[in-house]
């Protein structure tokens, strides 16, 4: 599957990162998936578990999602990477170091972004 080309894991981490998400899927659909994986009684693992959906811009159709573990982020990955939502499969990875600028930005959104960027530079102007 196209979606799946050039698929790596990633490097242990607490924070996932997730795309090919079909334009309707919402937190409220993403934490009905990963909320398993957190134990709701440990205020720790509540305060762990965050959800941020990509709505508009370069990152539409993304999301990153922090878990409690590295070990719980490990086995998110391998239960629901390819897991079919709203008929598209999502694409799940360890992310990178994430940094906070204006919105939850991941390392691998970065270096895509900066390729595009770089291939428009070199392409000439956009008509």
């Amino acid at each position: 599957m196209s979606v799946f080309k050039g698929y790596t894991p990633g490097e242990p981490s607490m924070r996932l990162y997730v795309k090919n998400l079909a334009k309707n899927v919402t937190e409220k659909d993403l934490e009905y998936i990963f909320g398993r994986y957190v134990d709701w009684s440990s205020d720790i693992q509540v305060q762990a578990f965050d959800i941020r959906v990509m709505q508009s811009g370069r990152l539409r159709g993304q999301a990153f999602i922090g878990l409690p573990s590295e070990q719980v982020a490990c086995q998110a990955r391998q239960d629901v990477n390819g897991y079919e939502l709203q008929g598209k499969p999502l694409v799940v990875v360890i992310s990178a170091k994430y940094c906070f600028h204006g919105g939850m930005t991941s390392t691998i959104a970065l270096q895509s972004f900066a390729r595009t960027t770089k291939a428009r530079e070199t392409d000439g102007p956009i008509v």
